[in-house]
């Protein structure tokens, strides 16, 4: 793991359990001033007796059903503290006083931690969104800075004996160097569209290779050994047939990556020699990462 996910986290698990130790403090301060309001007998007080009519509990008893005026005396006696009965009802009351509080703490626990994780869970969504962002920012910057070595031109020469040799200008359009460029081009004639795969370079072909750097160009000639046919040059001229000029660079970008371009460009028609820049590109064939 990344060493900013364990920062991540360990900043997550503290927000976490401040927050809910937070949350348990806050209730039992909260449930101390319950107990402390709902009895205001405090413990020496209730069992060493010495409790005296002006302290008694005046609470409010509501009566259900049909009470007596003996229930409603008994009663009254409990609030008496020269009743036997009166600390025994006030030990009741303050065990029923426990039990809703700790009801309440229950209650307050539960949603302390399903707050907890509901705000657990959108701190995690905010670290991925970032995370997320930040990476979209990393690749946005590297398509920016990084090397881009494209074939700029391609220019087919005929000879008198219709022997054709290919100009083909790479580039390299980036901000960035590229490093370990390696490239090779070569001609094929072929019907127009093309009906076969192409050959790829063998392994013997001498390649280019060397660091290109933003704005730099280097010109790649490669002639063809055999001189194309007066047959082959009537099709090339109506154009059912076309001379067809492909190859590859490879390289790395400043970022490590390898990198892989793919060209194909084609010429057909009449030839004038005055023009340069004559091929165009292929219908396919064209690739680049």
């Amino acid at each position: 793991m990344p060493k900013g996910d364990w920062f991540s986290h360990l900043a997550l698990g503290l927000i976490a359990g401040l927050g809910l130790a937070l949350v348990y403090m806050t209730s039992l301060a909260f449930m101390n001033g319950y107990l402390v309001a709902d009895n205001p007998y405090g413990p020496p007080e209730r069992h060493q007796g010495n409790l005296n009519k002006g302290q008694r509990d005046h609470g409010y008893v509501e009566p259900f059903g049909q009470t007596t005026g003996d229930d409603i005396r008994k009663l009254e006696a409990r609030e008496n503290p020269d009743d036997p009965k009166y600390y025994q009802e006030q030990d009741r009351r303050a065990q029923k006083s426990a039990a809703d509080a700790s009801q309440v703490m229950v209650f307050l626990t539960e949603v302390s931690i399903m707050l907890g994780l509901v705000g657990a869970g959108a701190i995690i969504w905010t670290l991925a969104v970032s995370r997320e962002s930040n990476s979209i920012s990393r690749e946005t910057a590297e398509r920016q800075l990084r090397a881009y070595v494209l074939p700029a031109n391609c220019t087919l020469e005929l000879a008198a004996d219709n022997d054709p040799t290919a100009h083909v200008r790479i580039q390299n359009f980036g901000q960035t160097p590229a490093f370990d460029v390696r490239s090779w081009i070569h001609i094929w004639v072929e019907a127009y569209p093309k009906r076969v795969e192409f050959p790829n370079a063998p392994d013997d072909l001498p390649k280019g290779q060397g660091v290109r750097g933003p704005g730099f160009h280097a010109t790649f000639r490669h002639r063809r050994e055999l001189p194309i046919h007066a047959w082959e040059m009537e099709r090339i001229r109506t154009k059912t047939a076309a001379i067809y000029v492909y190859g590859v660079v490879e390289y790395r970008d400043c970022f490590g990556k390898k990198r892989r371009t793919k060209f194909l460009k084609f010429f057909y028609g009449e030839y004038d020699s005055t023009k340069t820049d004559n091929m165009h590109d292929y219908m396919e064939g064209n690739e680049a990462d």
